[in-house]
């Protein structure tokens, strides 16, 4: 009996919770994913929200290609805390989520799949297998996706395959049309022989590649030419052209000079050179041949004069063009107007002849007799070797400089001039690029350094090239005149395609229907048509497809609408789905698509240095989810600024996890401290609380303030640092450590300790709320264990609003007095701590003497010994602050360890202790 009454003298209000300390969010999280998956809670967030103001986050699509990397979470996993935190704050904000079918890589992986075989397949069968394959990584996607956390109608995704998104493409291609800025033409485009097929500018990326480079002589032959330099006929005069790609001068039709510079007369040995007078020191130096200036002329005085090709029987005409500069070369450029956009517009102005002698597998043709049927790169030593026994060649070294490669296959690009069908991005009646331009005023970027980007991007590309010579990809909807080869081209066929491909299963649809039927009463005159019609084999751009997500999603999808609130894509975007996007929606909606850009960065395994799943050092999210959790990866997301590009570091995501274990420890504690709190019955008015208490909510009140204002910024790290500090600081260091005396020590129904249980409740539900976004796992996992939970969900709880009442500047004010009284007496408790006077503060007795203003504060915050954590504490009146610290008198109480001169002599406690016991 004796010990069973020991055992109950010194029981203390411990907080009780089954809320585990460990996480094992490996094996916890999929079931809190089977939870929402089996109530639909997705659904019943968009339901709940109805009659909500729409706000607009289309998904810019993934490649249906391989299993995702960790760019892909990042990616996803914003989007999911944005669309998240609307939803919570007020908004119908749904999520469709998107995938990229058509295009280049899918095809390529099932041809590698088939091998020798890939030959022997009819393009349907080919079409058949890409489908099966897109459809394939579809499914896969979806469930890495799900495992992330990520809320969305994943059971009505849109993909560019289906039926009516291929449909409403070629709806789309045939309204740009009818707009007048769609044009065939035969135009140098990036070309990939291996392919062979053309490029847009997305699909181009630049590595190091390593090319001859050649100074090479084009001689001078007239006479009148040769005298405006004050040369004889004998003497020996040519026009110096330096060039990293041997194989286009098969092509070469002229050389441009630019009228703003100065050009000189250069005496090298027995030979005379034209080049730019400020080139000259730098060939120079690069050659190490000396050149000696013999004379100056104005580019001007040279124009419409001829050189003669170093190798081919023509002319090269001498022309002026503003693309000329001084950062390399002679300043004497070669132009050959099928293998440059430069080249080509130049020599548009000059009605120079277009010249491509290059095969589609980069072969030389017919048009070059010496060379026909010899790869291009192959061709490049043997031009070198015949410009050296012609006595053309200046000088030859070898340069490794950044060069365009195909974006998928890794293969250096030439230019080609081939017929293609392009967006003209300046005709006069739309000028599309001047309406995109206008329209960066009406859109918001964040970061704001977007902008600029952006901007670059749509004022530097050139005509969009919107064909490709591939099978897995929707239709061009035109027919090809089997005998000139000629479009037929007519905007209501265009549209009969699109409704014949939305009835009849997709571009299959097209490509079945016999011309006939989509043809039936045309009378050919002359020799077009006259042999009949055949389907266009060319297809759009895959960029074209994912581009027009506002026709096919945004304006078909309900609760979406356009312009979107926001795009959310990595920065390769400002040149491929924003750019894309932008043009496509002011072709056809006279409109930009968004309203604002928000731009991350890449991930990098060092500063630098971008990560790479191709190069083995990329991170796999799943198996990152599955080992430590998919809330660490959220975490991780958030934690940096993902403007810039992120370094992923072991280093961070250890810290990453310590601040999820401080909070996650954090809110167990609060929930252990609510364990005996019945919210409906035990919640004490903000007037009763203390002053302390009221402290405490005006925090989380400053906390929700800027949380939100964080959030509607996008600044997410911004998020993650004020709930780290708020934890850390406010409540772990401020709070917490003062309150436990109350929670633990005091009766369980004692006004102060339901004070204190109050504040605690109001933490815990904002809390939990404001985290919910970003640790979606663990905010659901601490709503499962609240006591009132009503709802199925954490994200059916509406996101907390700032309350007027907690915002008191009285309480403010005075706290900021209070802290400086409690600054003083921790520096005199050091003191006597070193002194050896006392140990824990709980061992001082604190005597304060204030002026009438503060004593009158600290009459008023009754928790003041609990704030300061002493023992015994006197407070006067004085004509100035006077603080002084002894021990503490009386004895040490066994149930609070607080010092007291009245331990009751039978139970051997305090008398706060006591009244505990007693109740």
């Amino acid at each position: 009996m004796k010990e069973q009454k020991e055992t109950k003298k010194y029981q203390v209000a411990l907080p009780q919770t089954t809320f585990p300390m460990k996480g094992d969010l490996g094996q916890k999280e999929p079931t809190i994913i089977e939870k929402w998956k089996s109530f639909n809670l997705y659904q019943k967030i968009i339901n709940k929200n109805s009659q909500s103001p729409e706000f607009v986050l289309p998904d810019g699509p993934p490649y249906a290609n391989g299993s995702i990397h960790i760019g892909h979470a990042l990616n996803k996993i914003l989007k999911d805390i944005i669309i998240k935190y609307k939803n919570m704050s007020g908004y119908q904000a749904v999520f469709r989520p998107g995938w990229d079918c058509h295009g280049l890589p899918i095809e390529q992986t099932v041809n590698k799949k088939l091998g020798a075989e890939a030959k022997l397949k009819s393009p349907q069968e080919i079409r058949t297998l890409c489908r099966e394959e897109a459809q394939s990584w579809v499914t896969v996607q979806r469930e890495q996706f799900k495992r992330l956390g990520v809320l969305a109608d994943w059971e009505n995704p849109y993909l560019t395959m289906d039926p009516s998104y291929e449909a409403e493409e070629v709806r789309e291609f045939a309204r740009a049309f009818k707009k007048g800025v769609i044009y065939r033409g035969v135009k140098p485009v990036y070309w990939n022989w291996s392919l062979q097929t053309a490029l847009a500018e997305a699909e181009v990326e630049y590595h190091n590649h390593k090319s001859p480079s050649i100074y090479v002589q084009f001689p001078v032959t007239e006479s009148k030419h040769k005298s405006i330099w004050g040369l004889k006929e004998s003497d020996k005069l040519f026009y110096l052209i330096w060039t990293t790609t041997p194989w286009t001068l098969p092509a070469n039709v002229a050389i441009c000079l630019n009228s703003d510079f100065e050009y000189g007369l250069y005496l090298c040995e027995t030979e005379y050179f034209v080049i730019a007078k400020e080139r000259a020191s730098f060939i120079e130096q690069e050659t190490g041949k000396k050149l000696v200036h013999q004379k100056t002329l104005k580019a001007d005085l040279l124009v419409d004069l001829t050189a003669s090709h170093p190798f081919e029987k023509r002319d090269s005409k001498i022309i002026l063009g503003d693309h000329v500069t001084l950062d390399a070369g002679t300043g004497c450029v070669h132009t050959a107007p099928g293998h440059g956009p430069d080249d080509y517009k130049i020599g548009l102005k000059y009605q120079l002849p277009i010249l491509s002698p290059i095969a589609p597998d980069g072969t030389f043709t017919s048009e070059v007799p010496q060379y026909q049927g010899i790869h291009l790169l192959k061709a490049n030593p043997l031009i070198i070797e015949r410009l050296k026994e012609l006595g053309c060649l200046f000088y030859l070294s070898y340069v490794e400089h950044s060069y365009p490669h195909c974006w998928r296959t890794k293969v250096p690009l030439i230019f080609r001039a081939t017929p293609q069908w392009f967006m003209g991005l300046d005709k006069e009646d739309s000028n599309i690029r001047a309406k995109a331009l206008a329209s960066m005023e009406q859109i918001k970027f964040f970061p704001e350094w977007g902008r600029a980007r952006f901007q670059a991007m749509i004022e530097n590309r050139p005509d969009w090239c919107l064909s490709r010579q591939r099978i897995w990809g929707v239709p061009i909807p035109i027919l090809i005149c089997k005998k000139t080869g000629e479009p037929y081209i007519n905007v209501d066929l265009m549209f009969n395609i699109a409704d014949i491909i939305e009835t009849r299963g997709g571009i299959e649809g097209f490509y079945q229907t016999p011309v006939s039927e989509l043809l039936p009463n045309f009378n050919s005159q002359g020799e077009f048509g006259s042999e009949g019609f055949t389907h266009s084999h060319d297809i759009l751009d895959v960029w074209f497809d994912s581009g027009i997500c506002h026709a096919a999603v945004q304006n078909k999808t309900q609760g979406m609408k356009v312009p979107a609130d926001i795009y959310l894509e990595g920065s390769d975007q400002h040149r491929g789905w924003f750019n894309t996007s932008m043009l496509t929606s002011l072709v056809t909606q006279e409109k930009p698509p968004f309203k604002a850009l928000i731009t991350h960065g890449f991930i990098q395994v060092a500063k630098g240095v971008k990560m790479s799943k191709s190069k083995g050092d990329g991170v796999d999210p799943v198996e990152f989810s599955q080992t430590k959790g998919a809330d660490i990866l959220r975490l991780w997301c958030s934690h940096e600024d993902y403007g810039k590009d992120i370094v992923w570091g072991n280093d961070l995501v250890d810290r990453v996890t310590e601040t999820y274990r401080r909070l996650r420890n954090t809110l167990r504690f609060l929930l252990g401290a609510l364990n005996d709190f019945n919210s409906s019955t035990d919640l004490v008015e903000y007037d009763k609380l203390t002053y302390y208490d009221r402290w405490a909510l005006l925090r989380l009140n400053v906390l929700v303030q800027d949380v939100t204002k964080a959030y509607n910024e996008y600044s997410f790290y911004r998020v993650y640092h004020l709930i780290n500090v708020y934890v850390t600081v406010d409540l772990s260091a401020l709070y917490l450590d003062v309150l436990k005396d109350r929670l633990y020590t005091f009766a369980l129904n004692s006004e102060g300790r339901k004070s204190g249980q109050t504040a605690l409740y109001h933490i815990l539900d904002t809390l939990n709320k404001v985290i919910a976004p970003i640790l979606s796992f663990l905010a659901e996992e601490v709503y499962e264990h609240r006591l009132d939970k009503t709802l199925e969900s954490v994200f059916l709880l509406d996101f907390p609003k700032v309350k007027e009442q907690w915002d008191s500047p009285i309480i403010q004010e005075e706290i900021k007095k209070i802290f400086e009284v409690k600054d003083i007496v921790q520096k005199q408790l050091e003191e006597k701590r070193a002194e050896k006077t006392i140990g824990s503060s709980l061992e001082a007795k604190v005597f304060i003497q204030a002026p009438e203003d503060l004593y009158q504060i600290l009459l008023r915050w009754e928790q003041l010994r609990e704030i300061l954590i002493i023992s015994q504490l006197s407070v006067t009146q004085g004509p100035e602050l006077k603080i002084e610290v002894s021990r503490a008198e009386g004895e040490k109480c066994p149930r609070c360890w607080v010092y007291s001169t009245e331990i009751d002599s039978e139970e051997g406690v305090c008398p706060k202790c006591l009244d505990a016991i007693k109740e």
